[in-house]
């Protein structure tokens, strides 16, 4: 399941400590900024999606999950809950549930963009073939 938090709701520490000591940090980023799109319209009429930045913070990656741990909100994503994974110039565009509601982590370099993608897709893969998929 991936979870949203807002700081206020959790009295979590804003770093890789609050990630299950089982699991290794692979990038443990700083000053990332979290951005989200919202789509208006419907199917029949047109349209429209505009990314706005909604926090910043610390992005943390590990072997399972990627989360961020803003100022305002924490985002938990488990790796093989991604429907849609897009490499950007400066980060990475992520979908969960719903096709097209992203949240993007943006200010990455070139490194960190194509090893979480390459990463998230082999990890997706292997939890596909665990459960007979």
């Amino acid at each position: 399941m991936f979870r949203t938090k807002t700081t206020s709701d959790t009295n979590a520490p804003q770093s890789s400590s609050s990630v299950p000591a089982v699991e290794r940090v692979i990038f443990n980023i700083p000053g990332i900024q979290l951005c989200k799109n919202e789509v208006t319209g419907s199917i029949q009429a047109e349209m429209e999606s505009k990314v706005f930045p909604a926090d910043e913070g610390v992005f943390i990656f590990t072997r399972k999950r990627m989360t961020f741990f803003g100022e305002k909100e924490t985002v938990e994503i488990p790796l093989h809950k991604i429907v849609t994974l897009k490499p950007l110039k400066n980060g990475i565009a992520v979908s969960v549930d719903d096709k097209r509601k992203f949240h993007y982590f943006i200010g990455m370099n070139e490194v960190h963009i194509w090893f979480i993608c390459i990463y998230t897709i082999f990890s997706i893969k292997a939890h596909l073939r665990s459960i007979g998929n």
